[in-house]
């Protein structure tokens, strides 16, 4: 059975990092392309604090047909930023019943592989330092120049990180998969990438 591993985390984990990393030293294997808000929303899209519940779902419906569809690749490895984490948005923006709905559908495709979790833990406080500067720059091109309005909106970004946080302990918790924590807040980011070429190579050659 092909292993499927989900890399996961808090946002500026290092979740694109590592898949970066990943696809320049591993060019064979299939890499899941991201699904993102500007996948559909396009680049003025400002972000996850920002999706409504319709594209939320697309979001969703569209990653599951891709998951689903790379039983059809033939790859040994596959490997997918974010994938049914994407429920924490679902719950946290939306309602617990809407990732509630997804959860199962999640669950079946995951189930027709080796699935495996990587999960990067960065503390929020961390996640807002590393993207504050984007969000100013998404603001600032939102042509945002009330101070108030640019602080309240910079704030907004600041608490979701916060408030997201729980949300992504508590989905991880729950999934049955075999599941790995990479620490990332205080650590350079090649002791994070050998951390995670360990592990991904770990999984890799399990039975």
């Amino acid at each position: 059975m092909a292993h499927f591993i989900t890399i996961a985390g808090p946002q500026s984990s290092g979740k694109s990092t590592a898949i970066n990393y990943l696809k320049k030293k591993y060019p064979k294997w299939y890499f899941l392309e991201t699904i993102d808000p500007y996948t559909i929303g396009g680049m003025e899209h400002s972000g996850a604090a920002y999706t409504d519940r319709d594209l939320q779902i697309n979001l969703m419906k569209i990653e599951l047909i891709k998951i689903n569809a790379m039983k059809n690749k033939n790859k040994s490895m596959f490997i997918a930023e974010l994938g049914i984490f994407r429920l924490v948005y679902a719950h946290y923006f939306y309602h617990k019943k809407l990732a509630d709905e997804y959860f199962d559908p999640y669950i079946q495709a995951y189930d027709d592989y080796d699935s495996h979790i990587i999960f990067i833990d960065t503390k929020p406080e961390i996640s807002f330092k590393r993207r504050k500067n984007a969000y100013v720059e998404r603001i600032k091109n939102r042509g945002i120049k009330d101070k108030k309005l640019f602080d309240r909106t910079l704030k907004k970004y600041q608490d979701t990180i916060f408030r997201l946080y729980p949300h992504w302990l508590r989905l991880y918790n729950k999934l049955r998969y075999p599941k790995t924590i990479i620490q990332n807040s205080y650590i350079s980011e090649q002791e994070f990438l050998t951390e995670i070429d360990k592990v991904v190579n770990f999984i890799r050659t399990s039975e």
